[in-house]
């Protein structure tokens, strides 16, 4: 789309993640890459987004003029609450699954300190010392994962606090606001 002034109107379109499963966010390369995408082509382009929407509206619809607000609100519902959304899910997901892998490991540290009493270590002196490693490799990816985690969850927190600050200086929202409180609360 292009504004009288020639100058293209960035949309952005959404940074969508296809599959997840518990082996995406063990080997988080590609959740890693959704994020990284996903902030570029909202959080980190914020500012000249909204001014050019709102220089767009002003250029365009001179004697039909939206309030600031109204513009602001249409483009934080469609463009930036779903975006923190899908990025909240991918986090939460993560989380979630790290967790549950962690209960499965415990479950299965029992059942092999289980069997260790029926082993007998002449046949297999070996035995104890895999299962012990194997698990102690399982659990050494869980906290990975879950240090992964909270590394994203801080940084979504980080950036999510500067992209409020943008729009309540470029919407002229106070802090009390329906929409600043609705912000606040996706994170």
């Amino acid at each position: 789309m292009w504004s009288k002034n020639a100058e293209p109107i960035i949309e952005s379109q959404p940074v969508r993640l296809h599959s997840l499963s518990r082996d995406a966010c063990i080997t988080p390369k590609g959740v890693r890459s959704f994020l990284k995408l996903s902030r570029l082509s909202t959080d980190d382009v914020l500012k000249q987004q909204l001014n050019n929407k709102l220089n767009h509206h002003e250029s365009t619809y001179s004697n039909h003029r939206k309030e600031k607000s109204s513009i602001c609100n249409e483009f934080i519902e469609s463009s930036i609450l779903p975006a923190w959304e899908a990025r909240s899910n991918a986090i939460e997901f993560c989380h979630k699954e790290a967790v549950n892998f962690r209960q499965e490991i415990k479950s299965e540290e029992n059942q092999i300190n289980t069997k260790n009493e029926v082993i007998d270590t002449r046949i297999d002196p070996y035995a104890l010392r895999d299962s012990q490693q194997e698990l102690e490799e399982k659990y050494s990816k869980v906290d990975q994962l879950l240090n992964w985690v909270n590394n994203e969850k801080t940084i979504e927190q980080i950036v999510r606090n500067r992209s409020i600050g943008i729009l309540q200086d470029t919407c002229q929202l106070d802090s009390d606001s329906p929409l600043v409180k609705r912000m606040n609360s996706c994170q």
